[in-house]
């Protein structure tokens, strides 16, 4: 189900979407029946507890990022920003909404979390730019990125992608267009049957229609509206929400001892819960459980092309990743695919598994080995036989 508040409110102001949107992300994905009757269920007041402010922490902050930033904190994070304040207020806001629900999901599913003992640390950026060159500082692949987490600073990174120059040009052609309709369909009220109109264009030429060529150009600037509002959708979704979402989740296991900054962690991994949780509360959710369709259709698209990556593979090779590779599409789909499937149909192993990940401290020698061994230790020696009731489960979504 697509969110329905996002073409309409994305022509008014970018903040009230995400206003809007606050309300739905803070539904988390629910673990499967078989996870609550193995693990019962607990509820914690850890995930609404406020940290106490480390002044320290938050000037560091400000003399590495410089005088333009400030910084502010809510229950959970330390942010520091050089954007519009309503806009990391709102955020800070959805920054806690994913933490709480990322908690609740696990300890419901009676999985023990670390304990966070200090705010998680967020910096935004205004524009794209700026964000850029902070992103090559830390790894010259990032800066093409909408958003990243750094394992090294443990923090999230993000940049206003309502400043951004797709953002605007869509913007402006909307705001055009609807100015061109409204004034033709004036003309069109106010004229007798079978006189002229007159279109002004945006770079001031001018043209006469007949009336129904102006009936038709009002129906082709409509289609126009609709394909450049999905384009808005899409950047909203994408950018400020899913991204955002994303980059959370990553900090967030790392910090509650779902996954470990000293254990071998394989890449499908952490892009899988990653994915996961990316839609949660504002996309489709499928009959037996959270649905990503972006992921979704990537699974799909392999499948049906027969370009799978098959399993010993896609456990062992991080490099399917790189996101200037044709391979990561199909990988992160595929990771998605793969922890929606270990979550829905094997809970009790994949908890275990993860308990095992965030312990192992695999050597670079024997990584590959090491992987497939503690996976095969979870879900069975026979990756063949696994690989076909997983791709037969997601056959059936």
């Amino acid at each position: 189900m697509r969110p329905s508040f996002l073409p309409d409110c994305l022509t008014v102001c970018p903040t009230v979407c995400l206003i809007a949107a606050l309300g739905a992300v803070v539904a988390a994905p629910v673990p499967s029946d078989a996870a609550r009757r193995e693990t019962g269920e607990r509820q914690s007041s850890s995930a609404r507890a406020t940290l106490p402010v480390d002044s320290v922490a938050a000037s560091r902050l400000r003399v590495e990022l410089g005088s333009r930033f400030h910084v502010k904190h809510s229950d959970h994070y330390r942010i520091a920003y050089d954007t519009d304040e309503h806009f990391v207020d709102l955020h800070a806001r959805l920054f806690e909404a994913v933490y709480s629900s990322f908690r609740a999901f696990f300890e419901s599913s009676g999985f023990r979390l670390s304990k966070l003992d200090q705010r998680l640390e967020a910096v935004m950026f205004d524009d794209r730019d700026t964000f850029a060159r902070y992103a090559r500082k830390i790894h010259p692949k990032l800066e093409a990125a909408g958003g990243f987490y750094s394992t090294r600073e443990n923090r999230i990174v993000l940049f206003d992608s309502f400043t951004d120059d797709n953002y605007r040009r869509v913007s402006d052609q909307i705001a055009a267009s609807e100015r061109n309709v409204a004034e033709v369909r004036r003309q069109l009220a106010a004229g007798e049957r079978g006189r002229s109109v007159t279109l002004t264009h945006s770079d001031g030429h001018r043209e006469t229609l007949s009336r129904k060529q102006a009936l038709a150009h009002v129906r082709a600037e409509q289609r126009g509206l609709r394909q450049r509002r999905r384009e808005l959708e899409s950047h909203f979704a994408d950018r400020n929400l899913t991204s955002t979402i994303h980059e959370c989740v990553h900090q967030i296991s790392y910090n509650l001892g779902v996954q470990s900054p000293l254990a071998d962690n394989p890449k499908w991994l952490g892009e899988g819960l990653a994915t996961y949780f990316e839609t949660m509360g504002y996309r489709d959710t499928g009959p037996s459980g959270r649905r990503n369709p972006e992921r979704f259709k990537a699974w799909q698209a392999a499948e049906h092309a027969g370009t799978l990556i098959p399993i010993d593979k896609l456990l062992v090779r991080d490099d399917l990743f790189d996101l200037s590779t044709s391979s990561a599409p199909t990988a992160y789909g595929q990771a998605w695919a793969l922890v929606h499937y270990l979550f829905e149909q094997r809970p009790e192993q994949f908890f275990g598994y993860l308990r095992r990940i965030a312990d192992s401290r695999g050597s670079s020698e024997r990584r590959d080995s090491s992987r497939l061994e503690l996976f095969r230790q979870a879900f069975g020696d026979d990756l063949e036989a696994f690989e076909r009731r997983w791709h037969r489960s997601m056959s059936q979504l």
